[in-house]
């Protein structure tokens, strides 16, 4: 492993949380606070791929599996990708040799990563970190992996269900959970006709649980630990938002009261509410973001603008007090010979309880 020891993370905090409260005063919104951030930004320090939205996985409270990795002599842009660790507060591991894709998945401290060398030569590692090995995917017909828990397990679902003309859309949870039955993908429905409701399989259990949702505009389903729960979101935002429990329990989100700007941001659950992702879909330009930036939605209803600039890859750590991202400070950061920086980076947003 390839360690790569960070200047003094103190410096950084100092100087980012000085430009995060400039960056709250660019809200044109006056029901978003100007306040300075309390949540000073934390930055690695190091580029992160910042054109892929699954790209940034939390092994710990501590730790992120990310793909990225140093900078390659005289360019912006490195044209090879690794897979690397950052230890908040201590520096980057460089997992990988660079290669031209990764894929990665974490889980309760369990790491899974693809790395694809070109199209003849693939290779696979897993493992609790700092014990992952080549790892050779089983050849059975009904083995798959599960990417919320990122192993491979045997599938006893029915053959119709998962091939042929009558397949079904299904959400695989943790496996020891079960998975969500969205019904058949090719039915054509009348204009205006509700949807079926979503069916519940859990694990040991030979019925379903009809849940109290339908299968109308479901995004997907992501699980939680710090709320040990599923947080179910639809594509539009006048649906409702719920937590699924492992018993089949749902429980409806009320949000709080949110200004008009956030109400078309994606939401990330955190311990003390939101953070919410806003992009501007027409930023001043190029090189000013506008109102695109992260933002805490407290419990309260209190909003505040933590972070300007674009996020990819947003992940809430397990205990549900960090978020972490690539980060990059507006549109032209992403060109060659912009001098804008593209790192990884993340926010403690439960920083004043200590």
């Amino acid at each position: 492993m390839k360690i790569i020891n960070k200047a003094t993370v103190g410096l950084f905090i100092f100087l980012l949380a000085a430009l995060a409260a400039c960056e709250a005063k660019e809200s044109a919104d006056p029901t978003l606070s100007a306040a300075p951030s309390l949540y000073p930004v934390l930055d690695s320090g190091v580029w992160a791929d910042w054109n892929t939205f699954d790209g940034v996985k939390w092994i710990d409270n501590n730790r992120i599996l990310f793909v990225g990795g140093p900078d390659e002599p005289g360019r912006k842009h490195p044209q090879l990708r690794n897979a690397s660790v950052w230890e908040i507060g201590k520096g980057v591991t460089v997992l990988s040799k660079a290669v031209q894709h990764v894929g990665i998945c974490t889980h309760d401290g369990f790491l899974a990563y693809t790395l694809t060398y070109d199209k003849t030569k693939t290779e696979r590692f897993e493992g609790k970190f700092g014990q992952e090995r080549i790892f050779t995917p089983p050849t059975e017909k009904n083995a798959s992996r599960r990417w919320m828990d990122c192993r491979f397990h045997a599938s006893s679902i029915s053959n119709e269900k998962l091939e042929g003309p009558r397949q079904h859309k299904l959400t695989f949870l943790l496996y020891s959970h079960g998975y969500l039955d969205y019904g058949p993908r090719n039915i054509d429905r009348p204009l205006g006709k509700k949807g079926d409701p979503i069916l519940y399989y859990r694990t040991g259990q030979k019925e379903p649980v009809s849940l109290p949702i339908t299968n109308e505009g479901i995004r997907h389903a992501d699980y939680y630990p710090f709320k040990d729960a599923y947080f179910i979101h639809p594509f539009a935002s006048n649906y409702s938002t719920w937590w699924l429990y492992p018993d089949g329990r749902m429980e409806e989100i009320k949000y709080p009261t949110l200004p008009k700007l956030l109400v078309q941001g994606t939401f990330f659950p955190i311990r003390k509410g939101f953070f919410i992702y806003y992009y501007d879909g027409r930023p001043p330009s190029f090189k000013v973001p506008g109102n695109t930036g992260g933002y805490l939605v407290a419990e309260d209803g209190k909003s505040s603008k933590v972070i300007s600039g674009y996020l990819n890859g947003i992940s809430v750590s397990p205990d549900g007090c960090k978020v972490a991202f690539t980060h990059y400070p507006y549109l032209d950061a992403t060109r060659i010979d912009d001098p804008g920086r593209v790192t990884l980076k993340a926010i403690n947003l439960c920083a004043e309880e200590k």
